[in-house]
């Protein structure tokens, strides 16, 4: 029978809250007289149970920043502050504050996030944010594609598509993939150690019906588990002899091999050893060339992993240069016309549920996402990439089942969020997206088209001066 695809998802109450915003009471101001609790929407604010004469403490976890109990408080006693905690942890890099709280509430409920106080940035910024999705409002209204009667797909492939087969190879191929929703889990990348942390993500990613990369520090049992929902990440087949993981990749979903020299041997033993697994290789951003792209056309590989570093360093600067590189391995491939014989797998940047479609805009078929997993199960991040002193190293054993829920919550947030970009897009399917820069608006050369000409004059001007 046929069932469309859908998460479940419940409520997963953060064990260790981080408020978004402080709410602050002036106790000198405050004249108890509850205008605060009738105001507010989220049971921020409510009376002491033993003396209802006076105020409790605000509640700051509640907190949704829509000010209105600020507003209404006759005597002005209320404020709204920022966290210092989550600033001095989370502003560093890619996670800042907004999208910190931002997927602690989707993972929560599976809801999508919507702050009261609205949006006074900029229009364009650093990385990301300087890429816009163009979307039709003309479309948008009908919302067809979460609500009514048009189904939008998020199913992907991965795996090799040679553009012919001849009718005595059609035995032996083997279609591609498929998986449900267009991210998986990297495990590998950001090095994920707490035992039950990885084991929730790689539970997780098989009920999502997608995939989990898991690295070296991946326990053996956490992988004996669910093989299925696995592509086993090594430097070289020669490392997972020594670590005692060759006997897994016959079961293993694929496995991901580091750059080298001796990449095609290691892709030929590979197929002897599990034909139907999935052979990647993983490309440092830095390394990622479009020359490359021969060479692993040749070597017969099903996915590229196009692996940029989540660091904390100057956010703008290195992801402008991960959606350079990332376009170029795709346009590469289309100039080559070999565009569907290898997955492209793009990794490292991606904190937030809009950068899915952009990163698919520029070229990937697939997305990896890695810091927000971190944020989803509250453990520590390793400190090169974000410091959060206030999580546990890894999940407690009776909190795994909650875990996977606040995983589920997350990919139910993001995928709603992909379902109306693509709604609003007019697309039935994300697989359309792939590469279609048209579709949005890269800050950089809409400054270059508007303004270059007056630029130039100007350069001229002065030189003839």
């Amino acid at each position: 029978m046929y069932v469309r695809y859908h998460i479940l998802t419940k409520p997963a109450p953060s064990k260790v809250p981080v408020p978004k915003v402080i709410v602050s009471r002036d106790i000198d101001r405050c004249i108890n007289c509850g205008t605060c609790v009738d105001s507010c929407l989220y049971s921020v604010h409510e009376r002491l149970a033993d003396d209802p004469r006076k105020m409790a403490d605000p509640i700051s976890t509640l907190c949704r920043s829509c000010f209105r109990c600020v507003q209404e408080c006759p005597e002005n006693a209320l404020a709204l502050l920022p966290n210092p905690q989550l600033n001095a942890a989370a502003n560093n890099g890619l996670l800042t504050p907004k999208i910190f709280s931002g997927i602690a509430f989707e993972a929560e409920g599976g809801a999508i996030p919507v702050s009261g106080a609205g949006y006074r940035g900029l229009f364009a910024g650093p990385g990301f944010d300087s890429m816009w999705t163009d979307m039709s409002e003309i479309v948008r209204p009908t919302r067809d594609g979460i609500h009514g009667r048009e189904y939008i797909s998020t199913a992907v492939d991965v795996g090799r598509k040679p553009a012919v087969v001849q009718l005595d190879q059609l035995a032996a191929w083997k279609p591609p993939r498929e998986l449900q929703i267009p991210f998986v889990f990297n495990l590998a990348q950001t090095g994920l150690r707490g035992e039950n942390a990885m084991r929730a993500c790689v539970r997780a990613a098989k009920r999502l019906r997608t995939l989990a990369i898991a690295g070296p520090m991946t326990p053996l049992d956490v992988l004996d588990e669910q093989p299925e929902a696995i592509i086993l990440h090594a430097s070289s087949l020669e490392e997972l002899h020594k670590t005692e993981r060759l006997p897994l990749v016959p079961r293993v979903a694929g496995v991901e091999l580091e750059l080298n020299s001796s990449l095609e041997a290691s892709v030929k033993e590979l197929r002897r050893l599990a034909a139907d697994a999935l052979a990647c290789v993983r490309i440092p951003q830095a390394s990622a060339r479009p020359e490359l792209l021969d060479r692993l056309l040749d070597a017969e590989l099903d996915v590229i992993h196009l692996a940029g570093m989540p660091s904390n360093g100057h956010k703008g600067t290195e992801v402008e240069q991960f959606i350079a590189t990332l376009r170029a391995l795709h346009l590469g491939l289309v100039e080559r016309r070999r565009r569907d014989e290898l997955t492209i797998l793009a990794s490292g940047p991606i904190v937030t549920a809009e950068h899915i479609p952009k990163t698919i805009i520029l070229g990937a078929d697939l997305v990896g996402v890695d810091l927000a997993l971190y944020v989803a199960l509250e453990c520590q991040t390793p400190r090169q990439f974000v410091d959060l002193p206030f999580y546990r190293p890894d999940l407690p054993e009776g909190e795994l089942e909650w875990g996977i829920q606040r995983l589920l919550n997350l990919s139910n947030a993001w995928r709603d969020q992909l379902l109306e970009i693509l709604g609003a897009m007019g697309l039935r399917e994300i697989r359309r997206l792939r590469g279609e820069i048209g579709r949005s608006i890269l800050n950089s050369e809409a400054e270059q088209e508007a303004f270059g000409e007056i630029r130039f004059k100007e350069e001229v001007a002065g030189v003839a001066r």
